[in-house]
C-alpha cells in the first residue's frame, strides 16, 4: 500500500470512529428509538376526540408504510369527557352563513345572520320556513313562546312570534364592550326576565338583567375562567346557564348555577373542524348549538352554517376499550366503569401494528391501521398524543450499468458508469466504486466516466444506503487486455497422402462425340501416381504432365502450384501457372479452390480417355 493510501485510510477510519462516538452519546442522551415518528391520523389530526352516541364503536385511521416497517413503539393517550352530541343535526339555509345565536320553541328555531341581517325560520326537523330582517344588525336572540327578543350593538328590539315589531330598549350598564362592534353579544331569557352578557373588559364578563320590558334589574361582574373576549353566547332555563365560548382552544360550555357559580364544563368543538359555536339554546331535554363553517373564511365565511341537538344532562363514557389492527377481541387498552379519568396512556402495542402490517394489503405502499374505540354508553374519548416509533428494514433497489461483466476491454479506453437507487422511504445515497476507491456519490444516483489505465480485470460496485442505513449493492467485472504485437504464423501441418479416386462412369452421347488432338497420348487412372517430399506434394500424370503443390520459405510462408506438360515434338516446359498467396483464411479458401482444380483436371483427363477407348 503506498503512503497517501495509509494516510487516507486512516483518516477515514478516524472520522467512522467519530460518528460512532457520537451517535452512541445521543441515542443514550435522548433515547430516540427509530427514524420516522408518526403523531397524527389519516385525517391529520395529533388531537381530536370520539364521540358516542347510538353508535357503540367508532373507528380511525393510522397510515404505516407497509413493506421494510417495524414499529418499535406505539402509544396513546385518552381522556373521558360527558358526551353532549346526539348525532342529530341539519344544515342551515344557503344564505345563512354568519349565524350568530338560536333559539326555539316546541316548533320552531329562529336563527339571525349578522351578514345580512336576515332572521332565519325552521321547523324543528330542520327544515327551512321563512327569513325576515332584523331592525338592528342581530348578536343574538330569544324568545319565550310569545315575544322574540333580538340583540343588537346598540340596543334590544322586542318582536310578537312571528316577528312584527313591538319596541325597543337600551341596555342600560350594557353597553360597553372590549370589541365595540360586538356589544350585546349574547342574550337569553325564562319567564320573568331577559338577560344580556357583554365582555365589558378583556378580563371582566357582564351580565345585565332585565323585565321582559326592558326596566333595569340588576348588574353583576364576574371573572369567568375563560377569556371575556371569547364569550359568545348563552342559554337559561330555570336552574341553570349555559355560556358558549370560542374559539381559541375550540368551542367550549360552561355550566353555572343562577348564581353563577361553575357546574361543569364541555369542549364540543375542536378548532382543527373548521367549526365555530356562535349561539345555544334549549328546551326541556336538550341543548341546540350553531355554528360557524369556517373552511373558507374564518371572518365572513360563505359556507351555510349548522345546527347540532345535544343531551342536556351528558355523560361520561362507560366500559371503554381499544383494539388496534386485526379484531380479535384482543384489547390493547380499556377502563371498566365510567371513564373519566385524563392523560390515561396506553401500554406499547408496537406488536399489534407489526402483525397487521404482516397481513394487510398495502394501498399505495400503505396500510391503514384501524383503532376501534368503544363506550357502552354517549359519552366522549379525547386522544392525544399519538407516538408510533418504527424504523425502516427495507433495503433500496439498485440498478448499475452496465449490469453485466464486460470483457475483452482495450487498454487506456474509457468506460461510461451509472448507477440509481430507490427507496421506499425517503432517497438513498448512491456511491461508485472501481477497485475500492469511489468514483462518484450522489442522492439517488451518480454516474461518471472511468479511464481503464491498467490490464486485469477492475471490480465496479455500485452501494446505495438508505436512511436507516439499509444497504444494497451491485457488482461487474471488467476485464482490460493488455496491448499484443502479431506474431508469426503457425507453420502448417503436412498435408495426408490423397486417397485413391474413383471415378463414376459417364455415358457419353453419341450425338457429342469427343474429338481429341492427335498429339495428346490418352492415360489411365492407374498411370496417375502421387508422392509428398518435404514440404511438397507432387502428382503424376504418367509422363504428360505433373502438378507440384510446395511452400517458399520466408518469414511467411506461402504456397506455389506449378503445373507440368510434356508432348511427343516438344522438349518438356516447366511454367508456372498460379502463384498463392497466404493471408489468413484466403489460405484456407485457396487450397480448396486447388483440390476442385485438381479434380476437374483429372477428371477432365479421364473422360478423355474413356472417350477415345470408345472410339
Amino acid at each position: 500500500m503506498k503512503k497517501n493510501d495509509k494516510e487516507d485510510l486512516v483518516v477515514k477510519l478516524s472520522l467512522v470512529v467519530v460518528i460512532i462516538a457520537l451517535s452512541l452519546i445521543f441515542s443514550n442522551l435522548f433515547r430516540l428509538t427509530g427514524y420516522f415518528l408518526l403523531t397524527v391520523t389519516n385525517e391529520s389530526l395529533s388531537t381530536g376526540n370520539v364521540s358516542f352516541n347510538a353508535v357503540k364503536n367508532v373507528t380511525i385511521y393510522i397510515n404505516i408504510e407497509k413493506t421494510g416497517t417495524n414499529v418499535t413503539s406505539a402509544t396513546i393517550n385518552f381522556s373521558g369527557q360527558k358526551g353532549l352530541f346526539t348525532g342529530d343535526w341539519f344544515n342551515l339555509n344557503g344564505t345563512n352563513t354568519q349565524p350568530v345565536g338560536i333559539a326555539v320553541n316546541d316548533t320552531y328555531f329562529w336563527v339571525p345572520d349578522r351578514g345580512n341581517n336576515q332572521i332565519y325560520v325552521y321547523y324543528v326537523n330542520g327544515t327551512y320556513l321563512t327569513n325576515w330582517s332584523s331592525p338592528n344588525s342581530p348578536r343574538g336572540i330569544t324568545q319565550n313562546n310569545t315575544n322574540i327578543w333580538i340583540s343588537g350593538p346598540a340596543n334590544i328590539t322586542y318582536h310578537n312570534i312571528t316577528g312584527g315589531l313591538i319596541s325597543s330598549f337600551v341596555p342600560t350598564n350594557c353597553t360597553q364592550d372590549a370589541l365595540p362592534a360586538n356589544n350585546n353579544r349574547g342574550i337569553t331569557s325564562n319567564s320573568t326576565n331577559v338577560f344580556v352578557m357583554t365582555d365589558f373588559t378583556n378580563t371582566l364578563t357582564r351580565i345585565c338583567t332585565y323585565t321582559h320590558n326592558g326596566t333595569h334589574v340588576n348588574t353583576r361582574d364576574y371573572t369567568f375562567e375563560f377569556l371575556a373576549p371569547q364569550t359568545r353566547n348563552f342559554y337559561t332555563n330555570t336552574s341553570f346557564f349555559w355560556i358558549l365560548t370560542g374559539p381559541g382552544g375550540g368551542t367550549s360550555i360552561f355550566k353555572k348555577d343562577y348564581n353563577f357559580t361553575a357546574i361543569e364544563s364541555y369542549v364540543t368543538l375542536y378548532t382543527t373542524t373548521n367549526l365555530v359555536g356562535r349561539g345555544i339554546t334549549g328546551n326541556a331535554s336538550n341543548l341546540f348549538l350553531v355554528t360557524y363553517n369556517m373552511s373558507d373564511d374564518a371572518v365572513n365565511p360563505t359556507t351555510p352554517g349548522r345546527v347540532y341537538k345535544m343531551h342536556m344532562d351528558p355523560s361520561f363514557p362507560n366500559n371503554t376499550w381499544l383494539e388496534v389492527g386485526t379484531e380479535d377481541g384482543i384489547y390493547e387498552w380499556q377502563h371498566a366503569g365510567k371513564f373519566n379519568l385524563t392523560n390515561n396512556k396506553t401500554a406499547d402495542f408496537s406488536a399489534r401494528i407489526n402483525n397487521f402490517l404482516s397481513t394487510c394489503t398495502a394501498v399505495s405502499g400503505n396500510c391503514s391501521v384501524p383503532f376501534k374505540l368503544h363506550s357502552d354508553i354517549t359519552g366522549i374519548i379525547d386522544y392525544f398524543g399519538i407516538t408510533i416509533s418504527y424504523n425502516d428494514t427495507q433495503a433500496p433497489t439498485v440498478t448499475l450499468t452496465p449490469s453485466t461483466n464486460k470483457t475483452d476491454l482495450g487498454l487506456g479506453m474509457q468506460q461510461a458508469l451509472s448507477c440509481t437507487a430507490t427507496d421506499n422511504i425517503g432517497t438513498p445515497t448512491v456511491t461508485i466504486y472501481v477497485e475500492g476507491s469511489s468514483v462518484c456519490t450522489g442522492a439517488g444516483s451518480c454516474s461518471n466516466t472511468y479511464t481503464l489505465a491498467t490490464s486485469g480485470d477492475k471490480t465496479v460496485k455500485c452501494q446505495a444506503i438508505d436512511q436507516e442505513n439499509n444497504n444494497a449493492t451491485k457488482t461487474i467485472i471488467l476485464s482490460v487486455i493488455p496491448a499484443q504485437s502479431p506474431g508469426p504464423a503457425p507453420a502448417p501441418a503436412p498435408s495426408p497422402a490423397p486417397e485413391p479416386i474413383t471415378f463414376p462412369e459417364e455415358e457419353v452421347k453419341e450425338s457429342l462425340p469427343l474429338e481429341l488432338t492427335p498429339e495428346i497420348q490418352p492415360i489411365t487412372i492407374e498411370d496417375i501416381t502421387s508422392e509428398i517430399k518435404e514440404n511438397k506434394i507432387i502428382i503424376n500424370l504418367q509422363e504428360m504432365a505433373r502438378l507440384k503443390l510446395s511452400f517458399e520459405e520466408g518469414p511467411r510462408p506461402k504456397p506455389r502450384l506449378d503445373i507440368e506438360f510434356s508432348t511427343k515434338d516438344v522438349p518438356k516446359l516447366k511454367q508456372t501457372v498460379m502463384e498463392i498467396i497466404y493471408i489468413d483464411w484466403h489460405y484456407y479458401f485457396n487450397i480448396g479452390l486447388f483440390l476442385i482444380v485438381l479434380i476437374l483436371v483429372i477428371n477432365s483427363i479421364y473422360k478423355k480417355q474413356k472417350g477415345l477407348n470408345r472410339g
